[in-house]
């Protein structure tokens, strides 16, 4: 029985004494997802200190997470088709949270890095299926609501792990900062074990290997989707680096900040989730497309702003930038299945591996420039990307 043939009945609904379940499950998953992928970006300096490592090898810490998540996703969606979306979501949350409970005991750079990509192909397991188990489980009426409540738990747990790591590091150094987020990841891993109704629609998938990788060809032959993909590889290129090389640039002379005070920037990303959720708003007013490339132009403002010697102007520069970030990605990303005439779900994996990929690759790249010419060549590296995005994105968006 497939969610397709199953009777309505069947369904969780909003009154659902389930629902509630489902709701908590996902932001609990959300949460620890993101946490564990992003608590290392406010340790990086401390990385360097220690490892005696440049910003851009330190910077790999997160890249190479995000690379194994990436390429990870593909796989992760067949296992979840051959085992359960519960089963493989479950284990992905324990064996992330082990992996990055491990990583605090990293003898060496080299094992840090394979232990983080270790995390990387364990986090993959929860963005790969979570909407999926949304769309089978939930009644129709209800699933955007949940979804958006998953993602709204993602971006919070991105910006709570970042705020933990940076504040445990401070007292007590970065092998505490995420032995501590870890934690939290195991909390979350069973209260999600424990709350997750199991699924009730869920059957083997019989699709082919061939016809997946037929389905992704096909949007690759699509240029709308060619160019949404391409702007979500530049927005999550130009948001990773951003933070990771603010970072470096504030604990440094003139500003001196400790990394307690270097975390708390992270709660720009509650600016960016409202933003995120008021783009729908905007896209209705002028249009998906015009909207889009307004949020982009805002970001390219903020960017530049951070040039401003003067710690007022880089917080103003990244709130604007961090709000255009968010409201654009949403646009994108949601433009990329509602675009999509048929085999959505290729279309939206297609989208997060172009994004996170691209997060991976700037993650890394700027920190070479940040090595070489300082926060100068950073920032107007930036603008150029972003004002790529707005060659980039299509006329066409809705």
């Amino acid at each position: 029985m497939t969610s397709a043939t199953a009777g309505a009945g069947t369904f969780i609904t909003a009154s659902s004494p389930h629902y509630r379940r489902v709701v908590l499950s996902m932001v609990a998953a959300g949460f620890s997802t993101f946490a564990i992928m992003n608590a290392v970006q406010p340790l990086m300096p401390l990385f360097s200190a220690e490892f005696g490592i440049s910003a851009a090898t330190a910077s790999l810490s997160l890249s190479v997470t995000i690379a194994a998540l990436a390429l990870a996703m593909l796989v992760s969606a067949g296992l979840s088709d051959r085992f359960g979306r519960k089963p493989v979501m479950v284990a992905s949350l324990w064996l992330s949270s082990l992996s990055l409970g491990a990583t605090a005991f990293a003898p060496d750079w080299h094992s840090l890095l394979l232990l983080r990509a270790l995390s990387g192909l364990a986090i993959a397991g929860v963005p790969a299926v979570a909407i999926t188990y949304i769309s089978e489980e939930v009644a129709p009426e209800a699933r955007t609501r949940a979804n958006g409540i998953y993602v709204s738990g993602a971006a919070f747990g991105g910006m709570a792990g970042r705020l933990l790591a940076a504040s445990v590091a401070e007292h007590f150094g970065w092998h505490w900062a995420l032995l501590s987020v870890a934690g939290v990841g195991v909390l979350t891993a069973l209260a999600f074990s424990l709350l997750l109704p199991s699924a009730r629609h869920f059957a083997p998938e019989g699709r082919s290997i061939a016809a997946q990788v037929k389905a992704f060809g096909r949007h690759l032959e699509d240029p709308v989707q060619r160019r949404l993909s391409l702007m979500g590889f530049v927005l999550m290129g130009t948001l990773v680096a951003i933070y990771n090389f603010l970072t470096y640039r504030l604990v440094a002379p003139p500003f001196g900040l400790s990394t307690a005070l270097v975390g708390i920037l992270f709660l720009l990303y509650a600016t960016g989730m409202a933003s995120a959720t008021l783009s729908g708003a905007a896209a209705a007013r002028l249009g998906a497309a015009r909207a889009a490339r307004l949020f982009v132009g805002r970001a390219v403002a903020g960017v530049l702003l951070t040039l401003v010697p003067a710690l007022w102007g880089i917080l103003a520069g990244l709130t604007a930038f961090t709000v255009g970030f968010f409201a654009a990605h949403a646009l994108a990303s949601g433009a990329t299945t509602r675009l999509a005439p048929v085999d959505k779900a290729q279309a939206a994996t297609l989208y997060l591996l172009a994004y996170y990929l691209g997060g991976a690759l700037f993650g890394w790249l700027f920190g070479l420039v940040w090595d070489g010419i300082g926060w100068p060549g950073v920032a107007i590296g930036i603008a150029a990307l972003l004002a790529l995005v707005l060659v980039l994105a299509p006329k066409r968006m809705a």
